[in-house]
């Protein structure tokens, strides 16, 4: 679980200090304020946590390197800085940077740090080349050779249960970047050791096969918030002959899978997608994406409210924040709904404005505005909605 955020010269976030995370939380403001960029910082993070090279992670969010920097900054380095909380309550604080040097992207410096006796103990340096961490009996950081290109994080290849733990915890993210009205007739194989979890059909075989009971409970609540929901069809195949003799779980590591989506006017076990909305498949993209998703981790995602009948929407919130704490899991999306905020309160929403450089700010909901003052004129708590309503922001 993400507990907050630090960022510094990263797209069009040239400071961010510290914003904390709850549980829920939804990112608000105008179209083009800087919302997406701060989920793509966590994005980059995942995949580069994953063991991703960094040219190949920093291309999807900034196709040309200098993109990754705030434009008006002389400086070629970004900060990034995440505060986490793992499933037994012990809290890490996980630093690195990027910069662009003469040969490319690098990363500059790192470090891991572990809250302990009421700080953050570290737990390895990295600078450069250069890799100090703590010893087995000791706090004390020693130098060690650590062979890892420099396009690397040491998080994702260093050998300590800290590491290992905070490595898998960031790479457990799930970031959905929601399909948009995929072709209804393209089948797609799956492999079981190398399955895309952002993709929603790679979701469906990774609880089919892992996790059956979970993948029985994501179709119930499915249904009923979409009554018309067929259940998907997993079906397997068998490695492709011609590869030689191999144990039981090589085998199986290469299995193949194809997932076909029942269609009443089509047949049972015709792959469509043409039965599903743009906003249909969020909802169920968005569901087995909870029910994979590990305890204390976070679920990440645009504007769900997208394709959504507004009287679904509330039924969609109750679900999630239902399923949220059912399944410790966090939550953070976009959104510019104001049936979602509605339905949330000040609490769970963050504030994205631009200041007068044109730099993207972040504040919690309840820092902007004067909270008591809307609480007695409605003799109530406000809801996120009506807070914007009152014209405080």
């Amino acid at each position: 679980m993400i507990t907050g955020i630090k960022l510094h010269n990263f797209k069009s976030i040239y400071d961010l200090p510290d914003l904390k995370f709850g549980e829920v939380n939804f990112v608000i403001g105008k179209n083009g304020v800087g919302k997406t960029n701060l989920l793509s910082a966590i994005e980059l993070t995942r995949k580069l946590a994953a063991g991703e090279d960094l040219e190949v992670a920093v291309s999807e969010i900034a196709p040309f390197s200098i993109e990754l920097f705030t434009q008006d900054s002389s400086s070629s380095s970004t900060s990034i800085a995440l505060y986490l909380k793992d499933r037994a309550g012990k809290r890490y604080e996980f630093t690195y940077t990027i910069t662009l040097a003469s040969n490319g992207l690098v990363i500059s410096d790192e470090k891991l740090a572990l809250w302990e006796n009421n700080e953050f103990n570290e737990v390895y340096v990295r600078k450069n080349d250069n890799f100090a961490a703590r010893t087995e009996n000791s706090h004390k950081l020693s130098e060690i050779p650590l062979g890892i290109k420099r396009g690397e994080l040491a998080l994702a290849n260093y050998e300590n249960k800290f590491a290992s733990k905070v490595a898998s915890m960031i790479s457990s993210f799930k970031v959905l970047w929601f399909e948009r009205s995929p072709h209804p007739y393209r089948v797609r194989l799956h492999k079981r050791d190398s399955l895309d979890l952002s993709n929603l059909d790679g979701l469906v075989v990774s609880l089919h096969q892992n996790k059956k009971e979970q993948f029985n409970k994501a179709v119930h609540i499915i249904k009923q918030i979409i009554p018309e929901f067929e259940e998907p069809k997993v079906t397997s195949i068998p490695p492709p002959s011609g590869s030689g003799q191999q144990s039981e779980d090589e085998s199986k590591a290469r299995e193949r899978f194809l997932v076909y989506w029942g269609d009443k006017d089509i047949g049972d076990l015709s792959y469509t997608l043409s039965g599903l909305s743009d906003g249909n498949l969020r909802i169920i993209q968005l569901i087995f994406a909870l029910f994979d998703a590990e305890g204390s981790s976070c679920v990440i995602g645009e504007e769900i409210e997208n394709g959504q009948h507004y009287g679904r929407i509330k039924t969609l919130m109750e679900v999630l924040k239902h399923l949220s704490v059912k399944l410790n899991v966090q939550l953070l999306f976009t959104t510019h709904s104001g049936e979602i905020l509605t339905n949330i309160s000040a609490s769970d929403v963050i504030f994205c404005s631009k200041d007068e450089r044109g730099h993207s700010c972040y504040r919690r909901l309840v820092e902007v505005v004067d909270i008591p003052m809307v609480k007695e004129e409605l003799g109530r708590e406000p809801t996120a909605k009506e807070l914007i309503d009152f014209g405080v922001i």
